[in-house]
């Protein structure tokens, strides 16, 4: 929780209004400075019978990815939901994702669709992956669900849902990195490393969004741009694997194209990212990237399924 008292009481009914039985809830104050506390100790006392277990504390602003990390070592759960406070959950979306990974054992984490609501809680969009045109059945696809998050970046508001044993360093990937600004892409990204990530078609989650605001966070578009390649140099550094070197390469191309658009620069397409990977890469499969340059993955998604598994 920060700064978040007019949001956090839908959110917190709509965790105590969750058909799923067996819940433990874990609210973390991270020094917000409105009345975000008071709220949430006021709003337990008017629901004290609800979950396994309830625990509220306060602490100094971490931010989010220690602050992750410490409801992670508080929790005593097989399964982990972190939720947003300025969010909320739509009715039966924990049992739909606890379902999908019984169904699923290869995977640690899954994610899903997300309604998109603006600030004030009007509808925006009934499906996140619809409005910002994605497609879904790429998503579905465990191959082609690997290249959207290295092409796209990340899926539009995904909602992870965990193994507890996702953050065993020995099981799974280990802790949040604490060293960024944004939780969901290094941990997406380790996951898809090992192959242990999927999708489910399925609506969990309302996800507050300003389709007016330019930033993320406290970044705006470029610093957050040059986040991620900071983020994906980290990555080459730490891991030094095929799947590493690709995504960094194509951070780089990526950023340099965004940044040319930014500022308004006349660019080709021809010079776009994919080109400028091309031209980077050392890979036998430039010629390949060449052929579908621009496309839904820039080259054909039977070469994309043949390439990727290789990683």
């Amino acid at each position: 929780v920060y700064n978040h008292a007019q949001y956090l009481e839908q959110c917190l009914d709509s965790i105590y209004n969750d058909d799923y039985p067996n819940i433990e809830l874990i609210v973390i104050d991270d020094g917000s400075k409105d009345n975000s506390l008071e709220v949430a100790k006021k709003w337990r006392e008017s629901h004290p019978d609800r979950f396994q277990r309830f625990h509220l504390e306060t602490q100094e602003n971490l931010g989010i990815c220690k602050t992750l990390n410490k409801l992670i070592s508080l929790s005593k759960g097989v399964y982990i939901c972190p939720s947003a406070s300025d969010d909320y959950l739509l009715n039966g979306g924990i049992s739909a994702k606890v379902a999908g990974l019984k169904e699923h054992p290869e995977w640690l984490a899954i994610c899903g669709d997300a309604m998109l609501i603006d600030p004030p809680g009007n509808l925006v969009s009934e499906s996140a992956i619809d409005y910002f045109k994605f497609s879904r059945p790429d998503l579905i696809d465990p191959i082609l669900f690997k290249m959207t998050l290295i092409y796209k970046w990340n899926i539009p508001f995904q909602i992870m849902f965990f193994r507890r044993e996702t953050f065993s360093e020995t099981e799974g990937v280990g802790s949040y990195p604490e060293d960024m600004a944004f939780e969901d892409m290094g941990m997406a990204h380790d996951l898809l490393r090992i192959n242990r990530y999927g999708f489910i078609d399925n609506l969990a989650y309302a996800y507050r969004y300003d389709p007016n605001k330019q930033t993320v966070g406290n970044l705006n578009e470029i610093d957050l741009y040059e986040s991620w390649v900071l983020f994906a140099k980290t990555q080459v550094l730490k891991k030094n694997d095929l799947f590493s070197h690709f995504f960094y390469k194509h951070a780089q191309a990526d950023f340099e194209f965004k940044i040319n658009n930014l500022n308004n620069r006349s660019i080709k397409k021809t010079s776009s990212a994919v080109s400028i990977l091309a031209i980077k890469l050392n890979f036998k499969l430039k010629t390949i990237i060449y052929q579908k340059a621009l496309a839904v993955f820039f080259y054909s998604k039977t070469l994309t399924r043949k390439f990727i598994q290789e990683f």
